[in-house]
């Protein structure tokens, strides 16, 4: 018996063979399209640019770096910093270390900053980066969510001066953000739209990185001045015989 005669005994892949066909001849008649079906609308993509790290470094380093001290030391639930001569009593406001308390004495001025060493890296990485970071306790080792567009190296180079690091490993450093920004910047926007009215909107994450806003009847111009420009989007419009095209 051929091999052709005991596959077409075989009811399952009749079908498939006639499955196969029958697509073939659909295509033929009515064509392949591809994409949404946004006829007369368009969708932002938006990306939400970020990255979560495990930071390797001695929070009396950054102290030190920052104050110009010549001694740091951890007391309690606070650091003592020593520097030499007398600076601004808002010195420890100015680089974030709110409830700082400062005394000045004949030729230093000490410095006593109520803080956790976590919050020392936070507030040293906010400071540079010039960003939102958070930090996330949930994980073993922590880890900092740096809420802007940064790599390993350029996190490294901005932790050197510091004799900081990221450590080796795939899973010290990843892309993206948490599922709990994903989330709370979904509901902002979700917010935002339905304060204006526009409850037909639809915002879906896609992925960890993207969130799709559906904006079926409502062209770029509309879209950019509702959604305004939060992060980095791909915007597309769609035109005749459901194809789409870049516009940003």
């Amino acid at each position: 018996m051929s091999l052709i005669e005991d596959l077409s005994k075989d009811k399952r892949v009749v079908l498939y063979v006639v499955a196969v066909a029958l697509a073939i001849i659909s295509i033929g008649f009515f064509g392949l399209k591809f994409g949404l079906d946004l006829e007369g609308g368009s969708y932002l993509q938006l990306q939400l640019q970020g990255a979560q790290a495990q930071i390797d470094v001695s929070p009396e380093k950054i102290l030190e770096y920052q104050f110009n001290a010549t001694s740091v030391e951890r007391r309690a639930q606070s650091y003592v910093v020593m520097v030499p001569g007398i600076i601004e009593a808002d010195a420890a406001d100015d680089l974030g270390y709110v409830g700082a308390k400062v005394a000045a004495g004949e030729n230093s001025t000490k410095i006593t900053i109520p803080a956790s060493a976590e919050s020392i890296v936070l507030t040293y990485l906010k400071n540079n980066l010039d960003a939102d970071v958070k930090l996330n306790v949930n994980v073993a080792p922590v880890r900092y969510e740096i809420l802007t567009n940064v790599t390993r190296d350029s996190l490294n180079a901005l932790l050197a001066p510091v004799g900081g690091r990221v450590p080796e490993g795939e899973d010290t450093f990843v892309e993206g953000v948490t599922e709990e920004t994903m989330q709370d910047t979904k509901r902002v926007l979700d917010s935002k739209l339905n304060r204006l009215g526009l409850q037909d909107i639809k915002v879906k994450p896609v992925g960890g990185r993207f969130l799709l806003i559906d904006m079926a009847g409502a062209d770029v111009a509309q879209a950019q001045e509702i959604v305004g420009k939060p992060g980095k989007f791909e915007i597309r419009i769609q035109t005749e015989n459901n194809e789409s095209v870049h516009v940003l």
